[in-house]
């Protein structure tokens, strides 16, 4: 969840004064509530759609020497859920 705490921060530093409010869900919600975790991306309900604001942390994150994809945070629970 390191990640996700990496782009909260860059979030708070970019866009001050805004809200951004995420439904996780899946293997990473799990390991939210103090589960083990064993899920390398997390998954949205909720936004359905990303902000344009969203999508530059996400890209940020990836590229601040994570070795993540691109898709490490995406919508695609939310979009199969419709």
């Amino acid at each position: 969840m390191e990640n996700l705490r990496l782009l909260a921060d860059w979030l708070r530093v970019k866009y001050p004064g805004e809200h951004f409010e995420f439904i996780v869900a899946g293997g990473a919600a799990m390991t939210l509530e103090g589960f083990k975790g064993q899920t390398t991306d997390i998954d949205l309900l909720s936004p359905e759609v990303l902000p344009d604001s969203i999508k530059k942390g996400i890209a940020h994150v990836a590229g601040a020497g994570k070795r993540l994809g691109a898709e490490w945070l995406n919508t695609s629970l939310a979009t199969c859920s419709r």
